[in-house]
């Protein structure tokens, strides 16, 4: 339609919600933001039209416009999400047909959380704000989610991800030296070891990381070698179908906000990321992941697991 002109505008924030601070991250060109606490994608599109001198009519042309530059910047800010550390949504389309039409179907029916009309020299300017679940179970979020329509609990391992996992191998004693030590003392926070441990929160420490849906945390042991302490395979599949296998916040204190992790969750300070951007933790941390995972505990396979920046 020549008479409509369509016009893209985001705001990148860090959302409050629910009292927490939102781990939002901009993708691509910055027309859409990932935000990664509250597991959704979010893009604001604006759209306006010549004035025809029939309000209505303009109305509806202004607002089909924003739709659409909405539904653009969802589809390339989903685009640009990780899968894992060799795969992007975009890889994943290109791949297979299925995954493009499913992609292509959730952003059609993608949420409108808010819309606005302003008139300006008697031109419509429409506002539509548009939302796609990243992960299931969110109560800001409706409709199916990226982590369903990619299929996740079903993809396989990338081929450097250890095949031993912590909680069927023996214990791991003691770090093989590869892993560098810690650059700064690990920060303290209560953890009560009388009661079970409510899930664990991977603090990086201001490392760089890729963040991705199906992230890896491994461990080197002096008797297994490399072991997989987390990964989505360890999740159960109807979790990753409801929830996922992660969520980010900025910090350990806005990890402890999120419902999902509870009040005794241990911190865990990492020491490395590879350049497969897998998380590396030392073995002696593994070690008090794989004793609070005793007695039916397996908060793992519940994916309360949070990474936080710092």
């Amino acid at each position: 339609m020549n008479s409509v002109k369509i016009l893209l505008l985001v705001t990148v924030v860090f959302l409050v919600s629910n009292s927490q601070v939102s781990f939002c991250q901009p993708i691509g060109d910055g027309k859409g933001v990932v935000n990664w606490t509250d597991g959704f994608i979010e893009s604001v599109g604006y759209g306006t039209a010549t004035p025809s001198g029939q309000r209505g009519k303009d109305r509806i042309n202004s607002r089909r416009a924003a739709e659409v530059a909405a539904q653009r910047a969802l589809l390339e800010t989903i685009k640009g999400v990780m899968v894992d550390s060799l795969t992007t949504v975009e890889n994943s389309m290109l791949k297979e047909d299925y995954i493009r039409t499913r992609v292509d179907g959730i952003v059609k029916g993608a949420q409108i959380v808010d819309e606005k009309l302003t008139w300006e020299d008697s031109a419509p300017v429409y506002m539509v704000k548009m939302r796609i679940c990243l992960n299931g179970g969110v109560l800001e979020c409706k409709g199916n989610s990226l982590v369903n329509v990619l299929d996740l609990e079903k993809r396989a391992e990338p081929a450097f991800v250890p095949q031993k996992v912590l909680i069927v191998v023996s214990p791991p004693q003691a770090a093989v030296d590869k892993a560098p030590p810690v650059d700064n003392p690990p920060r303290s926070y209560p953890f009560d070891p009388s009661k079970p441990a409510t899930g664990v929160i991977f603090t990086l420490d201001g490392r760089y990381f890729e963040k991705s849906l199906l992230p890896v945390v491994v461990t080197y042991s002096a008797q297994d070698g490399p072991v997989t302490v987390y990964s989505a395979k360890i999740v159960k599949p109807s979790v990753i179908r409801s929830y996922g296998a992660v969520r980010y916040a900025e910090t350990v204190e806005n990890a402890f906000r999120i419902p999902q992790i509870g009040g005794n969750a241990l911190v865990v300070q990492a020491v490395e990321i590879t350049k497969e951007n897998m998380i590396v933790i030392k073995a002696q941390d593994a070690v008090k992941i794989k004793e609070t995972l005793a007695h039916g505990n397996n908060y793992l396979s519940d994916a309360k697991v949070v990474i936080t920046g710092r």
